[in-house]
């Protein structure tokens, strides 16, 4: 499937983070992630699907901190999150 429309993807395309999940059964549930030194707690999860690249499975997952949007990847195999793309105003840079 990819990258959905209306995500900047850009700086953050595939970039690595820490999540923490909750699955059961097909389900998937974000509930914060470690990004740039950071830590997302999110409000709640959007939606999830799985798709196929090759031989690789891919959990995908969109979910809200209330103020952004977020497109995180799962790779069961190598046990890795990917932050994908961010919708909203967690790209705003940081007042001092």
């Amino acid at each position: 499937m990819g990258q959905r429309a209306g995500f900047t993807g850009g700086a953050v395309r595939g970039e690595p983070v820490a999540v923490l999940a909750s699955f059961r059964g097909r389900r998937v549930s974000v509930r914060a992630m470690l990004w740039r030194g950071r830590r997302v707690r999110f409000e709640r999860t959007l939606f999830d699907w799985r798709e196929r690249r090759g031989e690789a499975r891919i959990v995908g997952v969109s979910a809200t901190d209330g103020a952004s949007t977020y497109e995180l990847e799962f790779e069961p195999e190598e046990l890795a999150w990917r932050l994908i793309g961010v919708d909203g105003e967690a790209l705003l840079p940081a007042h001092e």
